[in-house]
């Protein structure tokens, strides 16, 4: 986004949730319907806090991990402001 249109992007929220497969998702997943997947949404944010991108991905849960680093606090002198990810930037979607 930021390279190809010039979109500085400063945040992303995530979200990623266990679900069923349907059938469709199951078939490009080469698993079998019913079967877990976790679905990753992801919505990035520019700079003044509107949303510019947003991605689903589906993955099979026996071949996927997730690391997550976080870090806590930041340099002094600095103020952040933004919308927190709320459930409504998510809804809940069967496979």
């Amino acid at each position: 986004m930021e390279r190809e249109h010039k979109i500085p992007v400063v945040r992303a929220a995530l979200r990623i949730e266990a679900l069923a497969m349907a059938d469709h998702i199951a078939e490009h997943l080469s698993e079998v319907r019913g079967c877990v997947a976790l679905l990753v949404e992801r919505i990035s944010y520019t700079v003044s806090d509107n949303p510019v991108y947003f991605q689903r991905r589906y993955h099979r849960a026996d071949r996927v991990a997730f690391d997550l680093h976080l870090e806590r606090g930041r340099p002094r002198g600095t103020v952040r402001t933004r919308r927190p990810a709320t459930p409504g930037h998510f809804a809940r979607r069967e496979a």
